[in-house]
């Protein structure tokens, strides 16, 4: 059987790739967007021709104000970005080249306060920002269908874990700003 402490290193490491992944997740939302816009755009398109083929659509508003972009990026991924009133990145849809797809949802100044990706592996995320970009919460599933809540202090280390392992066993870490485990728990041990 394998210990808590192992248990929860193994969490521990599948929330570092779920915060790595994170950052990647900006792009694959971007393309989720895009591809959403271009059906639409050739719905519209279909009117005044039968194949609408481009490499980026914009929609501005009235005054000619970038509102929304369907494009295909220099790495030759698809994105699609919405943007307010005031040209500000607030939605964007991406699909990473490995396919990942994501949604990232920016706040007023443009900053990552929320992100959700379904990754090349099956597994899924949905991870939450404070106002500079750093993660402080996240809810993962690991590839051997382990659920997470995950909560993470102002600098962005994980500093507490709740997880419900494949045999529904559920268990909870507490640990220190270096990732040391201070206290585990885990149902049907004794408590420490």
């Amino acid at each position: 059987m394998i210990s808590t402490e192992l248990r929860l290193e193994n969490l521990e490491n599948s929330l570092r790739r779920l915060e790595r992944r994170a950052r990647r997740w900006r792009g694959v939302a971007i393309a989720l967007g895009g591809l959403t816009a271009a059906v639409a755009l050739t719905g519209a398109a279909r009117e005044a021709a039968t194949v609408l083929t481009a490499q980026e659509f914009r929609l501005t508003d009235k005054s000619g104000n970038l509102r929304g972009s369907l494009t295909m990026r220099e790495d030759g991924t698809p994105g699609l970005a919405l943007f307010d009133a005031q040209k500000r990145l607030r939605l964007s849809l991406d699909l990473a080249a490995d396919g990942a797809p994501g949604v990232n949802l920016h706040s007023a100044t443009g900053t990552l306060r929320g992100a959700l990706a379904v990754r090349p592996d099956g597994t899924s995320g949905i991870a939450l920002f404070d106002d500079r970009g750093v993660i402080r919460a996240s809810i993962d599933q690991g590839t051997d269908l382990t659920a997470g809540l995950n909560i993470y202090d102002t600098q962005g280390a994980l500093r507490a874990a709740l997880a419900v392992r494949p045999d529904d066993t559920p268990a909870v870490g507490l640990f220190s700003p270096q990732g040391a485990v201070l206290e585990s728990f885990e149902a049907g041990q004794p408590a420490p």
